[in-house]
């Protein structure tokens, strides 16, 4: 991932990318895994979208009976700009009651209105301004383990 601002700093995230494929490649290769995609890196699609400033978080649940359950909020902590690569996690993470509240109501509204109903969830987001703004959603296994496992 780069933060761009700018055509020179779009060559530059450009080049960075590359340079990530290529070491992406070369670690398949070494390990034995033939991945023909990543050794094209310059035919490869990627995503653009847009900035989303504040603090970067995860929720991390579970489906019961089709309703789906929080059960904790990881904070994340990147290298920052350009590159926001995750060199750390705390869970679970400090946050006002309230604005837990509001990230479980909002997560798994989202999850029902995506119409999941089984399994383990790992729903990426950030609070901008008080606001819950969600990413990625992904249905699967994560450190919820490591709580299930503690409560037993």
């Amino acid at each position: 991932m780069s933060f761009i601002r700018n055509m020179t700093e779009l060559e530059q995230a450009m080049d960075y990318l590359a340079k990530s494929c290529d070491a992406l490649a070369n670690n398949f290769r070494e390990q034995g895994i033939a991945e023909e995609s990543l050794l094209h890196a310059e035919a490869a699609p990627f995503l653009i979208e847009c900035f989303q400033p504040g603090e970067e978080f995860s929720a991390e649940g579970v489906f019961v009976y089709g309703q789906p359950h929080v059960v904790a909020v990881t904070a994340k902590r990147t290298a920052g700009a350009p590159h926001f690569v995750e060199i750390g996690h705390a869970m679970p993470a400090e946050l006002e009651p309230d604005v837990f509240d509001k990230v479980k109501e909002t997560v798994e509204s989202a999850l029902l209105a995506l119409n999941l109903k089984w399994g383990q969830f790992h729903v990426e987001f950030w609070i901008d301004n008080g606001e819950v703004v969600l990413g990625e959603v992904h249905v699967r296994p994560s450190s919820i383990f490591l709580l299930l496992k503690r409560a037993a």
